[in-house]
């Protein structure tokens, strides 16, 4: 995938296979939490810097998890100003028009937004739009959610942004 001869879905669904095959079936469509509970901080994250920065998020894949529209019902969609997932594109993350399209939704220039993803691909894909990117580590949850908001700290008193 990382070599961009895989989609991301097809990773997942090989992944899925791999592991049945290795007798640890896995649905994950079960096992992914899209209800945020797992990892809190991630929504405390977003609900921070929300007050700050208008935001934005552009799904790869949550249609293919959550079916066609999840966006309508999806219980964090007002923490956003838009909620982009890229079966309404018609192309993929690192595909350039997913961030020149969030970026103009956003009435912004890609300069003027911060991309964060947990994929270096996906990170690369925004950089060369000319959108600055974040790689957030999904393996180090907390810590990536420090570095985000000390990223995006408000400058100090007297200081101006």
């Amino acid at each position: 995938m990382l070599a961009r001869e895989l989609t991301e879905s097809d990773y997942w669904r090989r992944y899925q296979q791999a592991s049945t095959a290795n007798g640890h079936p896995l649905d994950l469509k079960r096992e992914l939490d899209w209800t945020g509970t797992e990892r809190p901080e991630v929504v405390a994250t977003i609900e921070v810097l929300g007050r700050r920065f208008r935001q934005a998020t552009l799904s790869n894949d949550s249609s293919e998890w959550m079916g066609y529209g999840w966006w309508d019902t999806w219980p964090f969609a007002h923490l956003f100003e838009h909620v982009i997932d890229v079966v309404t594109l018609g192309v993929r993350k690192p595909h350039p028009l997913t961030y020149t399209t969030t970026a103009d939704r956003m009435g912004l220039s890609v300069s003027e937004c911060l991309f964060v993803d947990d994929m270096q691909i996906n990170l690369d894909g925004a950089e060369a739009v000319g959108m600055p990117g974040f790689f957030f580590d999904h393996t180090r949850v907390a810590a990536s959610c420090n570095r985000l908001l000390e990223l995006l700290a408000p400058p100090p008193e007297g200081h101006e942004s």
